[in-house]
């Protein structure tokens, strides 16, 4: 398994873990926010940009990281798979380049229409940043 692909896999989990920790929130309300101002975690967590198609934003992130956890964890096995592992790096290459997209899209939305941007939902987005230029990186491997 190369660098790369440690780094998505671990990124993966950290992001799993910091969406569920935004769902909790979600439900719950911010417990604590970095920026210092609890007002505006709540307000784009409470708003109607949380949601698609009623499913909270942190849900969707949950299961795409744990996705492309899953399928960098398979990149990792040593036996044969079913699907060649070129397959899985464009899986993974693919997924992560719509949650790019779609996280563009939602932080666009936070700023433009309500004026501010979530420090966590900013971590979330570098960290999809990140796990998409080392899919890049790794999709002609092996």
């Amino acid at each position: 398994m190369s660098k790369a692909e440690h780094i998505i896999k671990y990124a993966a989990i950290v992001g799993m873990l910091l969406s569920f920790f935004l769902l909790y929130t979600h439900y719950e309300g911010t417990p604590f926010c970095i920026a210092g101002n609890h007002q505006v975690c709540d307000a784009i967590n409470q708003s109607i940009w949380s949601e698609f198609f009623g499913i909270p934003i942190a849900a969707l992130g949950a299961l795409t990281f744990a996705i492309l956890a899953l399928i960098t964890q398979l990149l990792q096995q040593k036996r044969d798979l079913k699907i060649q592992r070129s397959q899985l790096r464009v899986l993974i290459l693919a997924l992560s380049g719509i949650a790019v997209l779609f996280e563009t899209y939602i932080t666009y939305m936070a700023k433009t229409v309500m004026g501010i941007l979530c420090p966590y939902c900013l971590i979330i987005y570098s960290l999809l940043i990140i796990i998409f230029i080392c899919a890049v990186l790794t999709r002609k491997d092996p």
